[in-house]
């Protein structure tokens, strides 16, 4: 789904782990202003987890910095790219992308 808004993907991303058939969700929210992001209640943030972790859905939001306190888990990507890069092939960007993790301060039992 493509949303105007945050609230709106907000909001589409609560009907999605409230469904029952997806295993699945991908929150993409990297174009929206982080300042809006911030605009968030945390509460917003804890109600995805929790709803994911009942309903045994993976939940990944992708947003443009370290943005959810309460994440399971944060998987950090550092691209290196210049512009040449888009002739290269997939294999070699792939390769060429530092990514880190970084354990999160979870508490509770780890969803699937």
């Amino acid at each position: 789904m493509r949303c105007q808004q945050v609230t709106q993907a907000i909001k589409a991303a609560d009907l999605l782990l409230r469904d029952g058939n997806i295993s699945l969700v991908l929150l993409d929210l990297q174009l929206y202003a982080a300042r809006d992001l911030l605009r968030l209640p945390s509460s917003v943030w804890h109600r995805l987890r929790m709803l994911g972790e009942q309903s045994g859905v993976t939940t990944c939001i992708f947003t443009p910095g370290p943005l959810i306190s309460c994440a399971a888990s944060r998987l950090v990507l550092e691209p290196s790219l210049a512009a040449d890069d888009q002739y290269r092939d997939r294999e070699e960007l792939v390769s060429a992308l530092r990514t880190s993790t970084e354990g999160a301060r979870y508490h509770g039992r780890r969803a699937g």
